[in-house]
């Protein structure tokens, strides 16, 4: 379960930087933009992940 969440913070910390964005500084946002984010982020994250789990996440994240 705390796989789900974690995703579920990211996911949402993404949506919510891009949404400040369009808001703040006039960015345009989109789902392709939003998608390269949020995968950097989870690799950004999946650097205190054990290495068999870092494999795992590399590899959901193949899958998009």
């Amino acid at each position: 379960h705390s796989f789900f969440m974690e995703m579920f913070l990211i996911a949402a910390s993404e949506i919510w930087k891009l949404r400040n964005a369009i808001i703040f500084d006039g960015a345009r946002g989109s789902l392709n933009l939003w998608t390269v984010r949020f995968k950097d982020q989870v690799q950004l994250q999946s650097l205190r992940f054990r290495h068999d789990k870092k494999i795992l996440v590399n590899g959901w994240l193949s899958s998009f």
